[in-house]
């Protein structure tokens, strides 16, 4: 008796432990997946326009394995700040930077919480253990041609890029609260970063992928439910390319401003005294004193 029951112990315990904890998953397991799924939240909102897991490479490189390849420290200093970790010396970060050169990794916008579980849930995907049919692909980028761009889609992306023509969808215009250098129309805010060198640092398929899906918070707030259109990415994109170019041959008035205002100061000074030549010179008061003194 005894050895049957050890028997049928050691022939069944294990199944019966692997249905306990698939049907009452412990605390522990419970807490890794509800990090994975916000991780995948995160990833939706912040990385997917530039990264795929296993989809292959779009802007940036495909994230599945990177475990295998860099430790978690490493991986978690450059989400949080890619230029850091390059500026640094790191071998690693100089060899993605010019492998994927112009484009540049931004400052991640998000906590170290949340890159922790954006981590974890790259992690999960790559072993497969993520439901894989969960994770919306990423928009595809835009694509424009590096040649110079059309003057047509230039100016378009000038005026969508000033407000003169608005978004199809309704979005605020872009100088709302970026600026360029460019004198050939109104620069616009200093509340965001200067986009006048934006197209050599990220090229097309980098700024496609941006407005399309921006991860920054103050442009998701900003276009929730008024998406740029394809057709306005390509014109903005257009535009951004011929800015740097408006930029490097515009010509410095501040120099120019200065000598027409002082110019402008003297030309007030001669005029004045001879616009009102015929003013009283005495006051009022006098007036009244020397007629008093007259009558008495």
């Amino acid at each position: 008796m005894k050895n049957k029951l050890t028997s049928i112990a050691t022939n069944y315990l294990p199944q019966v432990c692997w249905i306990s904890l698939l049907l009452f998953p412990s605390p522990v397991i419970l807490a890794q997946q509800a990090e994975v799924s916000a991780g995948e939240q995160v990833f939706q909102t912040y990385c997917a326009a530039c990264h795929s897991i296993g989809a292959g490479r779009l802007v940036g490189p495909d994230l599945i394995g990177v475990h295998d390849k860099r430790t978690q420290p490493w991986l978690e200093q450059f989400v949080k700040s890619a230029q850091s970790l390059f500026d640094s010396g790191d071998a690693d970060a100089a060899a993605l930077f010019a492998e994927y050169s112009p484009m540049v990794m931004p400052n991640s916008a998000i906590s170290d919480q949340q890159i922790g579980q954006v981590l974890l849930y790259i992690q999960s995907r790559s072993s497969g253990t993520a439901d894989a049919g969960n994770v919306s692909p990423a928009p595809a980028a835009v694509s424009v041609a590096a040649a110079p761009p059309s003057m047509q889609a230039v100016a378009r992306g000038a005026d969508l890029f000033q407000g003169r023509d608005r978004f199809e969808n309704s979005g605020p215009a872009c100088n709302a609260c970026h600026g360029v250098r460019d004198g050939t129309i109104t620069s616009g805010g200093s509340l965001a970063v200067d986009l006048t060198s934006v197209y050599s640092r990220m090229g097309a398929a980098g700024l496609s992928a941006i407005i399309a899906q921006a991860p920054f918070p103050a442009m998701q707030v900003a276009y929730t439910g008024k998406p740029v259109t394809a057709g306005e990415i390509a014109s903005l994109v257009a535009y951004f390319q011929s800015a740097e170019v408006n930029a490097q041959s515009s010509t410095n008035y501040g120099l120019g401003l200065l000598f027409s205002g002082l110019v402008g100061a003297a030309a007030l000074f001669v005029l004045f005294p001879f616009i009102w030549r015929n003013r009283k010179k005495e006051s009022v008061n006098q007036s009244i004193y020397d007629r008093q003194n007259r009558t008495e």
